[in-house]
């Protein structure tokens, strides 16, 4: 239980103010990909996605990042990762910071997902459990190795990976 608000707490760490023109710590802008280039040297990818969005915010000065991905995958083969991915000890609704929540989810599956607002600031979504990355963290020497996937439907999962 404690684990998993943690991995809450960093995530809207990283997550709040996410912008495709935000800065990491090194003051270069973040830059949002919609191809996937190195992504598959980074993170592991079960299976084909018909579409990828994604970023990694790198901070030098402290040695650790951040990598999140949006990936759509054919209905079978979202149905086949989520039954693959490993529960967490507890399940608790997944969180996320509004303004994070309106840029990355598609306007299609936010219309299908139920929200209640925590605070100012944070979305509680409905009846949505983050899931174990388990099979998108088996990249050989990849830094991002910690984190959650959250299955979003309709073919959508975003990853929530970052590095210590």
């Amino acid at each position: 239980m404690r684990l998993l608000i943690l991995i809450s707490f960093v995530f809207f760490l990283l997550f709040s103010g996410c912008d495709n023109d935000m800065e990491n710590g090194n003051n270069q802008p973040i830059k949002t990909e919609t191809e996937l280039g190195i992504l598959p040297k980074l993170i592991s990818l079960p299976k084909q996605p018909l579409q990828v969005k994604w970023e990694i915010d790198e901070q030098k000065s402290t040695n650790a990042g951040s990598l999140i991905a949006l990936l759509q995958y054919s209905i079978s083969d979202y149905n086949s990762i989520i039954k693959n991915s490993l529960p967490f000890e507890a399940n608790i609704k997944e969180r996320m910071e509004s303004a994070f929540y309106k840029k990355w989810v598609p306007r299609e599956i936010r219309e299908t997902i139920n929200t209640v607002p925590v605070d100012n600031n944070m979305l509680e979504l409905q009846n949505i459990y983050s899931l174990q990355p388990n099979l998108f963290t088996q990249t050989q020497l990849s830094p991002f190795v910690h984190g959650s996937i959250t299955p979003l439907g309709q073919g959508y999962i975003l990853i929530s990976l970052y590095s210590l």
